[in-house]
């Protein structure tokens, strides 16, 4: 995208696509990650896989379009990491969450 607006910018390109058609979020990939990191987050910070399943279920899900789902996974991994503020049915960390955001074995999903 960068040479795009670069060689507009020289006259020698055509120009940019429109604003709407520069950012297209694959909600169903994006809901996929979610659903990838925030079970592997649990797992690592045994919050109990059996809630996490019983709310979002076995498997990454295939057929939800809406971005709402991937908002309630990173709730979710938010909540193993802080063990803060509203989570209703989700897995509670073990240690009720570092408050920090830290890495450390407190928070449990912390970033690798």
């Amino acid at each position: 995208m960068k040479s795009v607006f670069h060689r507009w910018g020289e006259g020698i390109g055509q120009p940019p696509p429109e604003g709407g058609r520069l950012v297209r979020i694959d909600v169903r990939r994006l809901t996929a990650v979610a659903y990838e990191r925030t079970a592997a987050a649990v797992e690592r910070s045994d919050a109990g896989l059996l809630t996490f399943y019983g709310r979002f279920g076995i498997g990454v899900p295939a057929e939800d379009s809406s971005p709402a789902l991937a908002v309630d996974l990173a709730n979710q991994h938010r909540y193993l990491r802080q063990g803060t503020g509203p989570c209703t049915g989700c897995a509670a960390p073990m240690t009720g969450g570092s408050g920090t955001g830290g890495t450390g074995t407190t928070g449990g999903g912390g970033r690798r």
